[in-house]
């Protein structure tokens, strides 16, 4: 899809947003794509019937300013699932498709993740042994020095 659409710009929110919902194979209404200026849903009183509280840690007080540009390919993608209404069953052989290849997508992402997360994770933890080394090393030159100072003192 990236390489169809070269000029859209993926880094930003509605970018990001497309290709994780298409990745997970989910399905989502055109009305969705673009927050309500006025509320929302992150702003939104939680209503009573809701067993749990969303987690809104992340959310932003205020809507970024995106250009109307960057909503139009989610809105396409959006209108193209609000159009698409068909019997029950007959979405089954597609909808296993495209489960079977966000599946292998994610897989693949995965290989290419997981690497860079063992590298990551290894660095760390030799940086931190090479901190613990060196205040271990800190405490044994003052412990040595202060003993010997000790001893040498009448």
């Amino acid at each position: 899809m990236r390489n169809e659409i070269p000029l859209y710009h993926w880094d930003g929110t509605p970018g990001k947003w497309l290709i994780y919902t298409l990745l997970l194979a989910i399905p989502f209404p055109a009305k969705v794509v673009r927050p309500d200026p006025a509320r929302p849903v992150w702003m939104r009183p939680i209503s009573a019937n809701r067993k749990s509280t969303p987690d809104l840690r992340d959310m932003p007080l205020q809507l970024p300013d995106i250009p109307d540009l960057q909503y139009r390919l989610p809105e396409l993608v959006g209108r193209l699932f609000d159009a698409t209404v068909l019997s029950r069953d007959s979405l089954r052989p597609l909808a296993g498709a495209w489960c079977s290849m966000a599946q292998n997508a994610l897989l693949r992402l995965g290989k290419i993740v997981r690497p860079l997360r063992v590298a990551a994770e290894k660095k760390r933890a030799e940086t931190v042994q090479a901190d613990v080394n060196v205040m271990v090393g800190h405490d044994r030159r003052a412990s040595t020095s202060s003993s010997v100072s000790s001893v040498s003192e009448p």
